[in-house]
């Protein structure tokens, strides 16, 4: 949660870009997919998102990560409609998309 609201500030960013945490959100994306999980992928997403956001960099980093098929892969994910989060998961991922 404190990375999440970090990641609203332009100024970390970058900071944050530059500890690899793109390439950490996305590793957990892919390899939490056990049951009870959804809530972390889905703030995965979320922090994925702010940092992206206007800022060429971290996009940049997110596409050469294979940022987009994890992206879609969640979106096929049969998974998340036994979950009861379904929703807010998916919202999530659309605005990082």
């Amino acid at each position: 949660m404190a990375i999440l609201s970090t990641s609203f500030f332009d100024f970390f960013k970058i900071e944050l870009m530059q500890c690899d945490l793109v390439k950490t959100l996305l590793d957990l994306i892919q390899n939490q997919t056990e049951v009870g999980t959804l809530y972390i992928r889905e703030l995965s997403f979320n922090i994925l998102s702010n940092i992206c956001k206007d800022c060429r960099d971290n996009q940049k980093a997110f596409r050469r990560l294979e940022g987009i098929e994890v992206l879609k892969d969640n979106m096929q994910n049969g998974e998340v409609d036994q979950s009861g989060n379904a929703t807010t998961f998916i919202l999530a991922t659309l605005d990082c998309l």
